[in-house]
């Protein structure tokens, strides 16, 4: 289990981009910007990426590209068993 933030600490946003990622992965891999979760979420691109960022660090998501560039990241949801 991922040390760091539990699922039920996370805020809500989080929870809500967590389950939209999960729910554009299943379809296979597919590349996301910052810029498309910030127009999807209605929020700043910074708020995106702090977002994300959060989801990595607590061990939700994994970025399979981590150099990115202009299309985004491909991520791909991480299961967790409580």
């Amino acid at each position: 289990m991922p040390t760091g933030i539990a699922i039920t600490d996370m805020h809500i946003r989080d929870e809500r981009v967590l389950q939209w990622i999960k729910d554009e992965t299943t379809r296979g891999r597919v590349k996301i910007s910052h810029q498309t979760i910030a127009d999807q979420f209605g929020c700043h691109i910074n708020t995106a990426q702090r977002i994300v960022a959060r989801l990595v660090a607590a061990g939700h998501l994994r970025i399979e590209n981590p150099k990115g560039g202009r299309g985004g990241f491909i991520y791909r949801a991480l299961r967790h068993t409580a």
